[in-house]
């Protein structure tokens, strides 16, 4: 007889679990930098990014002056740079370098365009 008890998840719950797995597979990839003990992880345009926007637990920054608000605030412990601020790797680490918060900070970036 199987004993195996069956788990069902609500939508919320595979939101959250994705999320994470999302956050999992990007920090596994490795970080680009480390900052006062705050560390960098690109994350591409793809699943990844989609589900870390989705996720409540991060903030997102979409300018230079939102990240240094985000760099403050005690409460947001990771971050996500989204492609479209314009805010560049130099510029992220430049900012870690100013604040003394520890963060996990994932700065999003466009694929490059396919070659033909």
């Amino acid at each position: 007889m199987n004993s195996a008890k069956k788990t069902t998840l609500d939508a919320a719950q595979l939101d959250e679990l994705a999320a994470k797995v999302a956050r999992k597979q990007t920090i596994d990839k490795g970080a680009v930098a480390e900052v006062g003990g705050s560390f960098i992880y690109p994350v591409g345009e793809g699943w990844e990014a989609s589900q870390i926007k989705q996720d409540a637990a991060v903030l997102q920054v979409n300018s230079l002056s939102e990240l240094d608000e985000a760099l403050e605030n005690t409460s947001a412990d990771t971050l996500l740079v989204l492609a479209s601020s314009g805010v560049s790797l130099d510029l992220v680490k430049a900012a870690l370098g100013r604040h003394s918060q520890q963060k996990t900070v994932f700065i999003e970036h466009r694929r490059p365009a396919p070659v033909e």
